[in-house]
């Protein structure tokens, strides 16, 4: 253990450079001619020790002040954040520098400190992040922050220690912060920030849906932050359905406004487009057998009070008969001022009690918001059918898979061109089949159906009162494929199943259009023919096949790939499991091969034959080691990797011995004054190759330094 007293100071003072690491801090890589086991025992010069750093500061003293949060009032907005702490968040927006993760905290922080300023302060908010704990843990969501009055310091802190890495349950992160929510009287909404889907096979959608049945006054704005179409389509849905608004950010300027406006809408309370799910509304299964798809004359009812007031019905047409189901009614004196609140109710028809004047009825259903001045006289009930001047659209597909479900069919409808072209707007609606009838306002519209890799488009006029349908039929068939060792026989796991189709104007003539991860693989693809490509590892064998309409084609593919198991050690000392450790392959002599990256801590990988560089990097910092090796078809081997490194550990602590755990910044830089890391962990763990560095400590202005040397 070295223990060492610093302060603040600039020289560096001597280093010195043992163990074989080259002036630049960088280790030596050893090479050996074959490294495949019983090789890999070369010995090592050095020995390695855990090293435990302390910096301390010269009557240093920090206390600490805690106090249980209170909420404000019940009218007081509540605002749940769910911040992307998935590893892609270290990635760019194209044509930016700077990280996701540094663009999406930034604006952030930007819109709650204008709130802040402009004394906005009676608002609840809690935080919450996932894929920022752990790697490859579809668990990962937790809170970062409970609901509490707004206070930007104590939200930013944990966002700023934020250290993506993981996997991207959203899903999850969703699920566990609406829970939060669940005794709030008040009006509440949340706010998604996220760059991709959820890779945890959750569906959002679904969530959206039974959350919005629970909470239908409750929006989740989503901000997707560089995705691509398909994937931004397909988070659509989670605004869609609870009354949210969804952001497509694709650089600095989107991010800012969005976050803008998504925190705005949550402080106000706004629903966007589409109104809200209502409670008790049919669900999708019973939708098809509504009354309010059928044109059913009812009498109206007596009211049930006397005097000045509104009897009000609603319909799909001037002509069809009055719809059963809840709706959403507003109710506003005309000419009464813009922030003047108005009476809400949620109920199949309106009846209650109005004195004499003018009024706007807004009315909102499935979608559909229509409004209607009405006027109220003396001692007289006024009775009224308002006209959502809509009609219904119901879409089936013919075709079933072999299980005898209906396909995966996802329909996109758009309002139709107007411009006489075939480019589509932003889509009315986002449905995966089987769905209830939609209304929809009378008009024309483009309708966009895909299946597997087979899209069908059709032109849809919707008259008013009317129920258009629609059948599709698509020509498809499935191919179903598994891998064999031809050595033993057996199936192969770590299989990937890569699907193309022939593009002349791709590079290499093909397109990739589906995969799959697996011992068996099962595709839904349009009638033609394919480029198959299974690969286990760098081991790839291609083969071609034809798909014909209502065909199930089958085919058993076999490769003969060699083995190779990877291991890493601190010297001669086995490596601990919970040091994270890495691992890349590059085919030397195939430029076109992707390298295989594995974190796991001892990898049996499938190889094709030929010559590789194999890296290994243990714990997050410098500890590379590479060798170069030549692998032959069928081979079995093991690669022990051998690192000169040692575990160190830097903790800031006062003369009295107590450990400052929060604002503390820590930068480690090699002899060349390269840096190696850099963290905001109060207390930092990691693996250094061996050699000599500078450790720094910043905290609250001041910075501590020392030397550091591993041998």
């Amino acid at each position: 253990m070295i223990a060492a007293h610093l302060h603040p100071r600039h020289n560096t003072g001597t280093t010195t450079r043992r163990c074989g690491t080259r002036p630049n801090g960088n280790p030596a890589i050893d090479r050996g001619a074959s490294p495949l086991a019983p090789l890999g025992q070369t010995s090592l010069r050095c020995k390695y020790v855990p090293v435990l750093l302390r910096l301390s500061f010269t009557g240093l003293a920090l206390l600490l002040g805690l106090a249980p949060p209170v909420l404000a009032a019940q009218n007081t907005p509540s605002v749940m954040i769910i911040f992307d702490g998935s590893g892609s968040m270290w990635g760019q927006l194209e044509g930016e520098r700077e990280s996701k993760l540094n663009q999406a905290r930034s604006a952030l922080d930007n819109a709650l400190r204008d709130s802040q300023a402009n004394g906005i302060a009676a608002v609840n908010v809690g935080l919450f992040s996932y894929g920022n704990r752990r790697r490859r843990d579809c668990s990962d969501a937790s809170a970062l922050r409970n609901l509490a009055p707004l206070n930007v310091r104590q939200i930013m802190r944990p966002l700023r220690k934020l250290n993506p890495k993981g996997r991207g349950p959203l899903t999850r992160a969703l699920r566990k912060s609406a829970d939060q929510l669940a005794d709030i009287d008040g009006p509440a909404s949340m706010i998604l920030l996220h760059d991709g889907i959820d890779n945890c096979r959750a569906d959002p959608c679904r969530f959206a849906a039974e959350f919005a049945a629970v909470h239908p006054s409750t929006p989740v704005h989503v901000i997707s932050i560089g995705l691509n179409a398909p994937d931004f389509r397909s988070m659509a849905c989670i605004s869609q359905e609870t009354g949210g608004r969804h952001f497509n950010v694709q650089s600095r300027r989107d991010m800012q406004d969005a976050v803008d406006t998504a925190w705005s809408l949550a402080l106000n309370g706004t629903p966007f487009g589409s109104e809200r799910r209502q409670p008790n509304l049919p669900n999708d299964e019973n939708a098809a057998n509504s009354p309010s798809l059928k044109d059913i004359p009812r009498p109206m009812p007596a009211v049930n009070f006397s005097g000045s007031g509104v009897a009000l019905t609603f319909s799909l047409s001037e002509s069809s008969g009055p719809i059963l189901e809840p709706a959403k009614w507003e109710v506003k004196r005309l000419g009464a001022a813009d922030d003047a609140p108005a009476q809400v109710s949620i109920t199949p028809r309106l009846e209650t009690p109005l004195s004499p004047g003018d009024y706007v009825i807004s009315l909102s259903h499935a979608g559909v918001t229509v409004r209607q001045k009405i006027t109220v006289t003396l001692d007289t009930l006024t009775r009224a059918n308002l006209s959502l001047d809509a009609g219904t659209l119901a879409v089936n597909a013919a075709r079933l898979n072999a299980s005898g479900q209906p396909e995966s069919i996802i329909i996109s409808l758009f309002n139709a061109p107007t411009d006489g072209t075939q480019k589509a707007s932003v889509p009315v609606a986002i449905k995966r089949l089987p769905f209830a009838p939609l209304t929809l306002p009378a008009g024309s519209y483009l309708l966009n159906a895909r299946h597997a890799n087979e899209t069908l488009t059709r032109n849809i006029n919707i008259a008013p009162g009317a129920s258009a349908s629609i059948d599709l039929s698509f020509k498809t068939g499935i191919i179903k494929l598994s891998a064999i060792d031809t050595q033993n026989k057996g199936p192969l796991n770590d299989v990937i199943f890569i699907i193309s189709e022939d593009d002349p104007e791709a590079r290499d003539g093909r397109r990739e259009i589906a995969r799959a991860v697996g011992p068996n693989a099962t595709f839904i693809l349009a009638a033609g023919t394919y480029t198959v490509a299974t690969r286990v590892g760098t081991a790839r064998k291609t083969s071609r096949l034809a798909l014909s309409a209502g065909s199930v084609l089958k085919r058993q593919i076999q490769i003969d790939p060699a083995k190779l198991q990877l291991s890493a050690q601190l010297g001669e000392k086995k490596l601990n499991l919970a040091i994270p450790v890495s691992y890349k392959l590059i085919l030397l002599d195939q430029d076109s091969t992707p390298p295989i990256r594995t974190e796991r801590p001892n990898p049996k990988l499938s190889l094709a034959a030929g010559r590789y560089r194999i890296e290994s990097r243990v714990g997050l910092a410098n500890a590379l080691l590479a060798y170069e090796v030549t692998i032959t078809k069928g081979q079995q081997g093991k690669l022990v990797m051998k690192h000169q490194a040692g575990q160190v550990t830097l903790r800031l602590q006062t003369l009295a011995g107590q450990t400052i755990r929060e604002g503390v910044f820590w930068h480690i830089a090699d002899q060349a004054g390269q840096v190696i890391k850099q963290t905001v962990q109060p207390i930092a763990k990691d693996i250094l190759a061996a050699g000599s560095y500078m450790a720094t400590a910043r905290w609250r202005g001041k910075n501590m330094s020392a030397d550091l040397t591993l041998s």
